[in-house]
């Protein structure tokens, strides 16, 4: 409850965004007499937001009938919401918006390669177990692969409104958007090919 109403009373005074707050353990509790009401109010207060840190001065049951007064001072430890597993997925999953939640950590945690956006994640995969409410780096995943070694791809040859189509095999593995090397099964010609989609490809010659 101390903490509840500190809380309502720096956002009041401009405090924006989530935050918890840091307090030594003798000032994060008031002991009242038997049958006083369990409520606190903010006597005074005041924050110093670009310092992180506040003061303030409670009392109990309230500060018209003051049965307990106390002065407390603590920090701010700003949080930031970050999205994280439901659960526990594997290489091969593709993550969509039902996969994801959010959890609170302290900025101070953030690191650059840290993914901070639903939006790039989602239609990703694991590239390798990622475990349920931790966060996650850029190189914790990968676009999912949509074209396999030695299989059968559609080559796609665009030019305005002319469009050509032809089969060929793979030689490597392909996300969408990987550059990749494709033999030409009526011709045996190696070309490179950008992959497109799922078993397609698109070259510029065949």
């Amino acid at each position: 409850m101390i903490e509840h109403t500190l809380k309502n009373a720096l956002s009041a005074e401009g405090l924006e965004g989530d935050f918890n707050l840091l307090m030594p353990g003798e000032t994060s509790e008031m002991v009242l007499p038997h049958g006083t009401p369990d409520t606190v109010e903010i006597v005074s207060i005041k924050p110093y937001l670009h310092q992180n840190r506040f003061e303030a001065i409670l009392a109990a049951p309230s500060k018209d009938d003051p049965v307990r007064q106390m002065q407390v001072s603590g920090s701010i430890e700003r949080l930031a919401k970050v999205p994280v597993l439901r659960d526990t997925l594997q290489n091969g999953d593709v993550i969509g918006m039902q996969d994801l939640d959010f959890t609170s950590i302290p900025l101070k945690r953030l690191n650059h390669d840290m993914i901070m956006k639903t939006e790039d994640l989602i239609g990703m995969t694991p590239r390798r177990i990622l475990l349920a409410g931790k966060t996650i780096k850029t190189n914790d995943i990968q676009a999912p692969r949509v074209v396999d070694r030695g299989e059968t791809v559609t080559m796609v040859f665009q030019n305005g409104s002319l469009r050509l189509t032809a089969l060929g095999k793979a030689l490597q593995h392909g996300a969408k958007g990987d550059m990749i090397r494709v033999v030409n099964s009526n011709s045996s010609k190696t070309v490179d090919a950008m992959v497109s989609g799922d078993r397609e490809v698109v070259v510029r010659s065949f």
